[in-house]
């Protein structure tokens, strides 16, 4: 595990979403098995409504297997008991509702809870008694631990049966003070939030007066606290997040009606939503089509065992055997870390999850974040800066980019941040979500061999210094960074490029030695080299061999006799009297000259005999039993000189480190003990295995596992140089042998710029986008290497649109009238440049994908019909969005008839020019594949030629598998010849939204910044930061006090 270690003496209770439910099936063919890892799972809402939107081939479901993830027990034991309860019903029943949403329950519905937590705690006293219960095929445990903690939380649940009324009363007098404390807090937004917020904020309110969704008057007098609310890792306390309201679980979904929304039809709307999701449920398992695998524990410590389950067949953690019973996945084509990054940070969750990214075209990693990060800079630096440094070199580097960066455009929208174009003053609370694909892969169907990337190891130690500065600098600054997040980058991009790994690590380390920008550094050397050891991505000389028994033999290694390992295992036990933020360990010896800090540490209440307090371990009485390994080398300088301290690190961004130096002194020393104490500090050649402990970070057990293969492909990979600069990548090239007798002789004779000689034709795919229109190909005839060197962009350059199925989401497919809404929603497609150049005549414009939004802009406002036949506008609840559900008619030679036919009905015709008829051809395959229900035939041209078929005048760049598929009666409703229905394919349109983390949102509304004015004329930036204007000295100086918090230097 790579992030910082914090001391949580606070943390929230999750058990119900506070976002609305994804499709996490957004981004794969119907007919394509689901294999998922959610990490940070939360509630079951994202399962349930993938099941109800999925879509099919056929009458049966796709298969699922799906691995959920969460550090806290409470989150997992509610979603089993919510999914049994499912299993055992056939229909809608009320209690479950009650037992899974409400704070407060009637009878009914906490006997129900009782009874199914009995059945629950029968079933789960052991690996082979959940086995055999009638939930073991569709529900399995991960790991002994997992099903243990389990265990204790559903019988937490069950004793409070037998609670006294004094013991109730308090607990509700709890609820009450808790609940009456509880700020009013805005609620997430979807297209319509114009028109049914008052609605949410009311029903806000109500919910945390009565506990129940449901008005007041039926809610007075219901007796019992439900206990699933009730238990969780801080305790036996109502420790429930402050801006939990089930509504926002759900779909703000709208019903036909003349008035405006009210309290009652949004509940109703729910209940149907969940009415719904929970019937697909029941339907899937029925089927025998999902299983779901169940994991208790941090997610980086899940992706550490994984990772190395797939390299080597074993595990370094405490993932049990059981995990692996039936065959379960060794990588995932969807991942999913919820809102992880805004607690873990992007680099480590990406770190952590791209190994187990299955290598194929459909395979989609979505990382999310819910705050904003900017503190004061723009969206774009700040998306910048949250991946330390430039996102296209990343990306290349390790082998996914963010799809909607590369595209510029997302098909998902993003209520609040284009919302501020409406209402400046509003605050961004999301910079949404980013879906991640592979680009290390060529898709042609003629040649499956993959890019192989090759850097000079100079260029890219440069590269990896500058994001060691970005990482280790937002380590000092109190983010959730160490330094083994750092080796974890180094881990996937040493397994991902061919270079001299050996060279480049020398220059790495002569740049870090050298380094004066970080003030404590060094300090933390051999917290570095440790962990470059242990992770097997680099060993320093001094960890290249064993430490000579004869040079340890006046220390703490004085009675071992068989070799010291470089690394050693060591113990320290603290006494539990302290608390709050982020911890390290160091070793620091005054007579020999040494001070080491070490970050990557991990922690465990007890001893090292027997088991700590695993109630509430944080408020027991159990001393801390902190873990690392330290070089062994460093032991033997100086053993009677040397103190071991546990310490607070200091932060400069942490508001509370001058209290806690004045209590515990400028090194913030929580515990401080000699290296010599045989009752405080041990050491090991291994580490321990914690059974069934509480553990704040990766979990050390060693566990043997069943070894599970991985086919490789035995062809030769295509290499692809990358040139670097310290900052970002420059230019990429392709060598290509051409072995074909009659390609040598065809180049011999020479064939200027085209990549076709004779009969002979090869293509080059790149492992990122490049701009085409810079392209180089550079041929020598002798030697027969063709050499291209295109320039690497920061984004795609929209001469076209980019290939299809990309980001895509799902359609969901219920009709909705056109709203009032529409217009305002569809108007926020537009970023702020493109509003400027929509006034500009279109022969200045030249930018394709501003003619498609233009195009969209007009399809969604005046609904016309062309070769595109519109049928339902509907919604797509995941995206927040709106989808044409229409067909779609290439016109080609043999449909000619179709213009003479089309000219005598109603339409509206659609001048493009040649650039956006190309990227329309290139779009048609994506917006006809993410509706498919049909299956793709083993002729298709997409197979047999490429994707799109052709982009040539008059030919079609669709496949033909899915003509007339769909169409019903559609034509001749229409009053249309049945020809037609022969030669349309369905297709799903949505609007393509501008990103707010690339480009300013919608068109420029710069007012002064003083909250009392609002002026728009005369105003002048801010001449320290030159991020906000105003229009006078004295509004700047009556705005000081809120502005100098955010203001700095440009």
């Amino acid at each position: 595990m790579a992030q910082a270690v914090l001391w949580p003496k606070k943390t929230f209770f999750y058990p119900i979403g506070n976002t609305s439910p994804i499709s996490l099936t957004q981004d794969h063919p119907p007919d394509i098995p689901a294999d998922i890892l959610l990490l940070g799972c939360g509630d079951p809402r994202n399962i349930l409504y993938t099941l109800y939107s999925d879509l099919r081939c056929g009458a049966s479901h796709r298969r699922f297997d799906v691995t959920c993830c969460d550090i806290e027990p409470a989150i997992l034991a509610r979603n089993i008991l919510l999914f049994t309860l499912l299993v055992d019903t056939k229909a809608d029943n009320i209690e479950i509702w009650n037992i899974f949403y409400h704070f407060y329950l009637d009878n009914a519905s906490i006997q129900r809870l009782w009874d199914q937590c009995s059945t629950l705690v029968r079933a789960s006293q052991s690996l082979e008694s959940w086995q055999n219960s009638p939930y073991s095929s569709a529900i399995r445990m991960c790991t002994d631990h997992t099903l243990q903690v389990l265990h204790n939380q559903w019988a937490l649940y069950l004793n409070t049966k037998s609670m006294s009324e004094g013991e109730r009363a308090r607990r509700k007098k709890q609820f009450c003070f808790e609940a009456e404390s509880i700020a009013q807090r805005e609620h997430s937004i979807s297209p319509c939030w114009s028109a049914g917020p008052d609605v949410t904020t009311e029903h806000f309110k109500n919910f945390w007066h009565t506990g129940v969704m449901m008005s007041e008057t039926h809610s007075t007098s219901l007796p019992h606290m439900n206990p699933t609310f009730l238990y969780s890792l801080q305790g036996d306390t109502f420790n429930v997040h402050y801006a939990t309201d089930p509504i926002r679980a759900f779909h703000p979904r709208l019903v036909r009606r003349t008035g405006p929304p009210t309290m009652e039809s949004v509940i109703r709307a729910a209940k149907t939503q969940f009415s719904q999701w929970s019937q697909a449920f029941r339907d899937t398992v029925a089927e025998g089509a999902i299983i779901l695998r169940f994991f208790n524990g941090d997610a980086l410590a899940l992706c550490d065992a994984l990772q190395e389950l797939r390299r080597s067949g074993t595990t370094l953690t405490s993932v049990g055997t059981s995990y692996w019973t039936g065959t379960p996945p060794s990588c995932y084509n969807v991942i999913d870390t919820s809102n992880l990054s805004d607690h873990l940070g992007d680099m480590n969750i990406l770190a952590g999850t791209v190994p187990l990214l299955r290598k194929d075209q459909f395979s989609a990693l979505r990382t999310q974040t819910l705050l904003s990060k900017s503190l004061g800079r723009s969206l774009p630096q700040s998306f910048v800066e949250r991946f330390c440094g430039d996102v296209s070199t990343l990306s290349l580097l390790l082998g996914v980019a963010p799809v909607s960066y590369i595209t510029r455009y997302s098909t998902r929208y993003i209520p609040q941040d284009s919302a501020k174009s409406i209402i400046p003053d509003i605050s961004p609370v999301t910079e949404g979500d980013l879906i991640w694909k592979r680009t290390d892969l060529d898709f042609s169907p003629s040649d499956r061999r993959n890019p192989r990337l090759v850097v000079d190891p100079q260029e890219l130690s440069r590269y990896l210094f500058g994001v060691y500065l970005k990482i280790t600098w937002r380590m000092h600054s109190g983010f959730f960074y160490a330094r083994p997040s750092f080796v974890a980058v180094l881990k996937v991009v040493k397994d991902r490029v061919e270079t001299n790994w050996t060279v480049t690590m020398e220059q790495l380390f002569d740049l870090i030695a050298l380094d004066k920008k970080l003030f404590t550094g060094l300090n933390f050397y051999q917290d570095l080299c440790s962990e470059l050891h242990r992770q097997g991505v680099y060993s320093v000389e001094t960890l290249s061999s064993a430490v000579s028994i004869e040079s340890a033999k006046d220390g703490i290694f004085r009675h071992w006799v068989d070799p010291i390992p470089p690394l050693v295992s060591n113990f320290n036990k603290v006494p539990d009297d302290i608390g709050t933020p982020v911890l390290q360990l160091e070793l620091q010896s005054r007579m020999a000259h040494f001070h080491n800090s070490f970050s990557f540490i991990q922690l465990v209440f007890g001893t090292l005999s027997i088991e700590g307090d695993l109630k509430d371990p944080w408020s027991g009485a159990s001393d801390l039993i902190l873990t690392l390994w330290v070089p062994a080398w460093i032991l033997c300088v100086s053993p009677k000189t040397t103190d071991v301290m546990f310490s607070f690190r200091s932060t400069p961004s942490n508001k509370y480190i001058a209290k806690l130096m004045r209590q515990l002194g400028s090194l913030l020393t929580i515990f401080k003990t000699k290296l010599l104490d045989d009752q405080h500090v041990f050491f090991s050649r291994r580490y321990p295995s914690f059974s069934d402990a509480s553990l704040t970070s990766s979990s050390p057990g060693l566990e043997q596992v069943v070894p599970i293969s991985d086919a490789t492909s035995d062809s030769q990979p295509v290499l692809v140089k990358a040139s670097l600069n310290p900052d970002n990548v420059t230019t990429l090239s392709i060598r290509t042998d051409v072995v074909d007798t009659n390609a040598r002789q065809a180049l011999l004779k020479g064939h200027g710029w085209y990549f076709q000689f004779d009969d002979f034709c090869h293509s080059v795919v790149f492992p990122y986008p490049i701009d085409g229109a810079k392209i180089k190909l550079r041929i020598a005839r002798k030697s027969v290497l063709p050499v291209s060197n295109p320039k690497v962009l920061d984004s795609l350059s929209f001469n076209y649109v980019p290939v299809p199925m990309l980001e895509v989401p799902w359609v969901w497919s219920m009709h909705y009238p056109l709203l009032a809404w529409l217009r305002q929603h569809i108007s926020l497609i537009f970023s702020e440049r493109e509003c400027r150049l929509r006034d500009l005549s279109a022969a200045q414009r030249d930018d394709a994908l501003l003619a498609i939004k233009d195009t969209f802009f007009t399809l969604y406002t005046d609904l016309p019909q062309i070769v595109i036949f519109l049928r339902h506008l509907r919604l797509d609840l995941a995206s927040h969005t709106v989808v044409i559900d229409c067909f779609v008619l290439p016109i080609t030679k043999r449909v000619d008839w179709a213009l003479e036919v089309l000219n005598r009905k109603p339409m509206l015709i659609i001048k493009t020019h040649s650039a956006e008829i190309k990227a329309w051809k290139q779009m048609l395959p994506a917006i006809t594949e993410r509706c498919r229900t049909w299956s793709h035939t083993d002729n298709c041209e997409y197979l047999t030629r490429r994707i799109p078929v052709s982009l040539e005048d008059f030919e079609t760049p669709l496949c033909s598998c899915g003509l007339g598929h769909g169409v019903g009666s559609y034509f001749k409703d229409a009053g249309l010849d049945k020809k037609f229905c022969n030669y349309v394919t369905t297709a799903a349109i949505s609007p393509l939204f501008a990103l707010s983390f690339l480009e300013s949102m919608g068109r420029s509304q710069i007012r002064c910044a003083a909250q009392d004015c609002g002026k728009k004329e005369g105003l002048r930036l801010c001449a320290r930061c030159r991020t906000v204007s105003y229009c006078s000295a004295l509004c700047q100086k009556s705005d000081w006090k809120r502005h100098k918090v955010v203001c700095k230097k440009e």
